[in-house]
């Protein structure tokens, strides 16, 4: 009789193992990110951030300036359900590169928590920790994978004839206060020109093609959403009420955006603009 438990719990024991592993390949294969799904995207608000995308790996390199960039690391778990990639205890660490070539490394974080959620072919970041929705776009690839579409140039003629569009920017004496021209980036119907103050960027943009928070690049979720016009021209604004951090306004003919955000290329209210100094570049462009 013992002998036969034995065997019976053996017999057991060997099922158990035998469940528990296919268990983990199961798991394994739910969890990770499919393969086409896998690759690079770049983000829709300045095209400086570039997210790459693994099985069970999600870094973002989004850079502040030729010197200095924000570098993101996410070991990830994919949701076939939710169709979502979440993380937890990610990281954030700032570069800055020296002339001579050298690297120095600062962590900002490691408890960072959120997710990326399909829409199509793109991605949306959704991350808890910083409280910031991005959209990305895929590079390269076949069928409605697209390569990065925007040129970067420091002229306005080259910049309008990629894009097609006839673009005024602002005039200096309408800029707010320390901001200066830092170089324009146009695709085909949209051309936006980009400012910094040291603090925050400032993107003004204009298309013929794209309008509202697809013109801005923006996606992210203000506090406060209120309208107003100047001189005739409606316009839309997002922000924490008193700062303006996205506002939209149009022509008959034509859409314009400003998105203002930390220059780090973090998305936090207080970076923006006034209603005053919004007034002024959309005086400055006409």
């Amino acid at each position: 009789m013992k002998r036969i438990i034995i065997m019976l719990l053996s017999g057991l024991m060997i099922l158990t193992m035998l469940s528990g592993c296919t268990s983990k390949e199961e798991i394994k294969e739910k969890t990770a990110t499919p393969e086409d799904l896998i690759g690079n995207y770049y983000d829709t608000i300045a095209g400086r951030a570039m997210l790459t995308i693994e099985e069970h790996k999600i870094t973002i390199d989004w850079s502040s300036s030729a010197a200095e960039k924000a570098h993101y690391e996410f070991d990830t778990e994919y949701n076939s359900e939710t169709k979502q990639i979440t993380y937890e205890n990610g990281k954030l660490v700032n570069q800055v590169f020296a002339s001579d070539g050298s690297k120095t490394e600062t962590e900002v974080y490691a408890d960072g928590s959120g997710y990326f959620a399909t829409e199509g072919y793109n991605m949306v970041w959704h991350d808890n920790k910083e409280n910031r929705k991005v959209l990305f776009i895929k590079e390269g690839g076949e069928g409605n994978f697209i390569p990065n579409p925007w040129t970067y140039t420091e002229d306005l003629e080259e910049a309008r004839n990629v894009s097609g569009v006839e673009f005024d920017p602002p005039i200096p004496e309408c800029l707010p206060d320390g901001y200066k021209f830092t170089g324009y980036m146009a695709e085909k119907g949209t051309i936006r020109a980009m400012y910094e103050n040291g603090v925050s960027e400032m993107i003004v943009s204009k298309s013929s093609l794209l309008s509202g928070v697809e013109l801005s690049g923006d996606y992210h979720e203000y506090s406060k959403h209120w309208e107003d016009s100047h001189k005739g021209v409606h316009i839309d604004m997002y922000g924490d009420g008193e700062t303006i951090n996205m506002a939209f306004f149009s022509n008959t003919v034509e859409n314009f955006a400003v998105t203002v955000l930390n220059q780090n290329i973090e998305i936090e209210e207080g970076y923006g603009i006034t209603y005053d100094e919004l007034c002024s570049l959309i005086m400055g462009m006409q």
